[in-house]
């Protein structure tokens, strides 16, 4: 059983998780802690090249000259597909395991093809969502519902603060960014397969 959150930035996914988290549960937290042998995420990444050629060509395409933020980008991608390089095996292995990712593919999907307005494509975040789908190993999807004010107001309430992507722009940009990725959400819900539960 595998559950994926959605939802813009200091919606509660995080916080929810750990809210309802069992002893027996894996996540993020946990898969990253792991050893991810070499071999798992190779075979994770020929099995699913499509996906993975879609990732980079929207990192590639997001590129900035804040190298630190597009890195930031990098980093966060190559996260998820190790983390997927060890649920996708888990699924081959048919191994019956509960697994819940604050952050997961659909999310990161959102972070590379909904972030710059310049560079925002329906059209392309709908092909990768439908690369996601083909996994066939998402079993249901939890959207946090917030305003995008809300979201804002939450993140500069929280120690972490904005996620350091939406970090160093004004009030202007970033209220613009915000709504990119909610409009990115919206048309994601569209796209996907899974069941949607909706929190608010």
């Amino acid at each position: 059983m595998l559950i994926e959150f959605i939802g813009l930035p200091g919606s509660g996914k995080t916080t929810y998780l750990k809210k309802i988290i069992e002893k027996d549960t894996i996540t993020r937290e946990k898969i990253e802690q792991m050893k991810i042998p070499i071999r798992m995420e190779l075979a994770f990444y020929f099995s699913e090249w499509k996906l993975f050629v879609l990732f980079a060509a929207g990192v590639c395409y997001n590129f900035e000259f804040r190298i630190k933020r597009w890195y930031a980008l990098i980093i966060g991608v190559r996260a998820t597909f190790k983390q997927y390089a060890y649920v996708y095996n888990c699924a081959k292995k048919n191994e019956i395991t509960s697994i819940v990712l604050d952050e997961g593919l659909y999310q990161r999907a959102l972070s590379v093809f909904s972030y710059n307005e310049r560079k925002y494509n329906e059209r392309l975040l709908k092909i990768v969502v439908k690369r996601i789908n083909h996994l066939n190993i998402i079993n249901a999807v939890y959207f946090f519902e917030i305003s995008v004010k809300e979201s804002i107001a939450r993140c500069n309430g929280r120690e972490g603060g904005l996620p350091f992507r939406f970090q160093s722009f004004n009030g202007v940009e970033l209220d613009k960014r915000m709504n990119i990725f909610y409009k990115g959400i919206i048309n994601l819900i569209k796209t996907m397969k899974p069941e949607l539960t909706i929190i608010r």
